[in-house]
């Protein structure tokens, strides 16, 4: 009897867990402000996506979302990884998971990049985050 061990995908015995985080900027408002995240140049799988703060952002008049996106070169367009996330609704000193979508939209090509679009649709923003920070959990599948 074969008693090997076989992962199913993106899970396999030579897969590596690799957690790449980037820091929030100061957001614009009425705009998109894109963080790149820095990602290895293999081909992976997004796992879970987590956002979190010391100072929540806050804006009176609009919202503050924040989705997860890979640029697919191939494609040449960007791909949303995650449902929005609204960053009002965040609890500071807490990591706040992402939504992810399901499917073949969470595997990273080698060439691709991964971002996070924080959207604001208001005249100024009240707060910003203080000590933000985005942390992606990747599966390296090469």
């Amino acid at each position: 009897m074969d008693t090997t061990f076989r992962p199913r995908e993106p899970y396999r015995a030579k897969s590596e867990i690799v957690t790449v985080t980037a820091a929030i900027p100061t957001l614009t408002a009425n705009t998109t402000t894109t963080v790149h995240v820095p990602t290895p140049a293999r081909r992976s799988f997004l796992l879970s996506a987590s956002i979190q703060c010391s100072t929540i952002p806050a804006d009176a008049d609009g919202a503050i979302t924040a989705t997860v996106k890979r640029y697919d070169v191939s494609g040449a367009a960007a791909v949303s990884m995650s449902s929005a996330l609204d960053c009002e609704a965040l609890v500071a000193l807490t990591a706040t998971r992402f939504t992810m979508l399901s499917g073949s939209t969470r595997i990273k090509a080698r060439e691709d990049t991964l971002r996070v679009d924080f959207v604001n649709d208001s005249a100024a923003i009240d707060t910003q985050f203080a000590n933000g920070f985005v942390v992606l959990e990747l599966a390296l599948l090469d």
